[in-house]
């Protein structure tokens, strides 16, 4: 809840402040009400608990780091080509995500490993193959959804893509 409402904010005072974008009162109060939905939808889901300072610190770092790579897409597709753009980011993803699985735990690969392995039981076996299926289809619809994604940010706004992107949660 706390990321998925700052990285909006922190996106917009970017676009601000890097692209020097004016939103019009009708994109200012947008966003607002963007913020302000996510916000009632997280709050109605979760236990009022006082929230510690750490978790306060991560979340507001994850929405910082995530604002900043959406504005670097931004500014990325304004100079080069879109595919040019979409592919390197793919592989940076690739590499990060390649240094992040060795640094995980013995038993978060051994889960991973387990996906491909072949059980000897046929009911197993079959849970094991769908499972994968639907983490490969998951995944594959994720990709689509992640290049409509880069196609807004190049055509609009990165704030009201990204106020629109935190709903969904």
């Amino acid at each position: 809840p706390i990321v998925g409402t700052l990285v909006p904010l922190i996106t917009l005072l970017g676009e601000r402040l890097w692209f020097q974008t004016l939103f019009s009162s009708t994109q200012t109060i947008g966003i607002a009400c963007l913020v302000f939905a996510t916000y009632l939808f997280t709050r109605g889901s979760t236990k009022h608990q006082p929230v510690d300072i750490k978790v306060i610190g991560l979340a507001f770092t994850a929405a910082l780091l995530f604002a900043i790579t959406s504005l670097s897409g931004k500014a990325a597709f304004s100079r080069f080509q879109f595919l040019d753009v979409l592919v390197l980011s793919r592989v940076f993803s690739l590499l990060t995500a390649t240094a992040i699985f060795f640094i995980v735990g013995k038993e978060a690969r051994a889960e991973f490993y387990s996906l491909f392995q072949f059980q000897r039981s046929l009911k197993t076996k079959l849970i094991s193959r769908r499972a994968a299926l639907i983490a490969i289809g998951g995944q594959l619809l994720s990709g689509a959804g992640f290049v409509c994604i880069y196609l807004a940010i190049q055509m609009g706004s990165v704030a009201i893509v990204n106020s629109l992107q935190a709903v969904q949660y």
